[in-house]
């Protein structure tokens, strides 16, 4: 078994984080996924040689709002890693 700690930032969808955890957790490799609260991370726990699917997987479902030039909110892909710890980050635009 291997705990991996995904990163990822500007994740404000909640239904794609909640699919992209339950895309996680059918998968037969893996024993547990949870989010990090506050952390930008997906901890899972997953047997060793299946990352790359997973990453792909999370970048593939998670997903982000922004607002477009014209005024209109837009998704966007998010930039998706493996970590080697995860701490906290406040929100874009919090002071």
């Amino acid at each position: 078994m291997r705990r991996t700690l995904i990163e990822f930032h500007g994740a404000n969808c909640t239904w794609c984080l909640n699919n992209t955890l339950a895309h996680l957790r059918s998968h037969d490799s893996v024993l547990s996924a949870r989010v990090r609260a506050g952390t930008g991370c997906i901890e899972v726990d997953h047997d060793a040689g299946d990352l790359d699917e997973l990453l792909a997987g999370v970048h593939a479902d998670l997903r982000g709002w922004q607002k477009a030039d014209n005024g209109e909110r837009v998704m966007i892909d998010l930039e998706v890693h493996e970590a080697s710890r995860c701490a906290f980050r406040p929100p874009e635009g919090a002071a």
